[in-house]
């Protein structure tokens, strides 16, 4: 799994330009390259997160762009897709892939 991420990635980082207005690669062709990746990532975290937590980090994916992520949001969302909260939470921070915390805007 890691050495096919890691070729996709390579393929996808090769195909990019510096500059956007200097690429040659249609957008349609980006995002299918950066489809593709996501696509064999999600299929080598099978092997390491329960269905739950891979759902639930998605979830947080999803709202990453947005700024502080809501703990109560991402519960409700959670609860909506019928996952087990707060397993697939204590599943995510034990493995390392998030952390509870505050933020103090400066």
């Amino acid at each position: 799994m890691r050495t096919e991420l890691d070729s996709l990635i390579g393929n996808f980082k090769e195909t990019l330009k510096e500059d956007i207005k200097d690429q040659e690669v249609p957008a349609s062709k980006i995002d299918s390259l950066k489809l593709e990746v996501r696509n064999e990532f999600e299929r080598g975290m099978k092997n390491y997160l329960s269905s739950d937590e891979l759902e639930l980090l998605k979830e947080i994916d999803s709202m990453k762009g947005k700024g502080v992520i809501d703990y109560e949001k991402i519960k409700e969302k959670a609860l909506e897709k019928d996952i087990d909260f707060e397993n697939a939470r204590e599943g995510l921070i034990q493995k390392g892939y998030v952390r509870l915390g505050f933020y103090f805007p400066s």
